[in-house]
């Protein structure tokens, strides 16, 4: 218990200073397994501690479980967590963990089970020319975006590529080759995918939105918006929820074999928001 030199209920705000500085730490977990059996919480953790990052200790990304039973903390997985590129989009579907690592032009697909606990790079083709920007990835399909590099602010996207996969048979196919997004969002309420370009800077935001017709194979403009402060979110609103199926979120919940989104109050400052696609 803390009191203070007069003996009494610290202040809400040394509390608070108190607890950042236990947080302050580098922390290393022992190496565990998830299972279909276990129940607990999966967090990705990708950022150091504000005190590793202060004494430049090296950090290794980690996939952190900890188990609703016994409350014990260990790292899942460890070996198939290369490295993570900045704009790394985990996603989990199913019980496998996708995201992108590399940088640029050397960004690579991987898929780590986290039941297994086993790690792949996807075998898709890889050209630095034009790097893989975005992926999705439901069922046993995997979408993704290629093309001159333009992952970065302000830069404009032209001609990109949309790409589907079969995890399975490992058929590849071309889908679309105009599109002018970065972004593969997900599927929408009729299966269609839907892409975007968004930015957002002091206050505003912009984007555009466009929707490959899984029916008609055709790539269709959806839409634009552009605000400022009070007039952002209803310029943005038509555009909120165009995908169905998944959660973004920063923690997992492990329950009868399935992964899906928790709900967090207070995310760490080390956690990495994971998409979790549920349908």
């Amino acid at each position: 218990m803390l009191t203070s030199s007069e003996s009494q209920p610290l202040l809400e705000a040394c509390i608070e200073e108190f607890a950042e500085t236990l947080n302050s730490r580098v922390v290393s977990y022992p190496e565990g397994q998830v299972t279909n059996q276990s129940a607990g919480q999966l967090v990705l953790q990708t950022k150091a501690s504000s005190f590793a990052a202060a004494a430049r200790i090296p950090y290794r990304p980690q996939i952190v479980f900890t188990d609703e039973r016994t409350g014990h903390k260990s790292a899942i997985a460890s070996d198939g967590l290369t490295e993570l590129s900045w704009y790394a989009e985990p996603l989990i579907a199913g019980h496998t963990l996708y995201y992108q690592s590399g940088y640029a032009s050397t960004t690579r697909l991987e898929a780590v089970d986290l039941f297994a606990g086993t790690h792949r790079t996807l075998p898709v083709v890889y050209d630095p020319t034009t790097p893989i920007h975005s992926f999705y990835v439901t069922g046993d399909q995997l979408y993704y975006l290629t093309g001159e590099f333009c992952n970065e602010y302000m830069a404009r996207c032209h001609d990109m590529n949309l790409h589907q996969y079969d995890l399975v048979t490992e058929v590849h196919a071309v889908l679309a080759t105009t599109s002018a997004s970065r972004r593969v969002m997900g599927l929408d309420g009729s299966g269609n995918i839907v892409l975007a370009m968004q930015e957002g800077d002091a206050g505003c935001g912009w984007g555009t939105f466009e929707s490959y017709n899984t029916k008609t194979k055709t790539l269709d403009s959806v839409g634009s918006y552009n605000g400022c402060e009070a007039e952002l979110e209803p310029a943005y609103a038509p555009y909120k929820n165009l995908t169905v199926g998944m959660t973004q979120t920063y923690a997992v919940q492990v329950t009868n074999g399935q992964l899906l989104p928790a709900v967090v109050d207070k995310p760490a400052r080390e956690w990495t928001s994971i998409r979790v696609v549920t349908q």
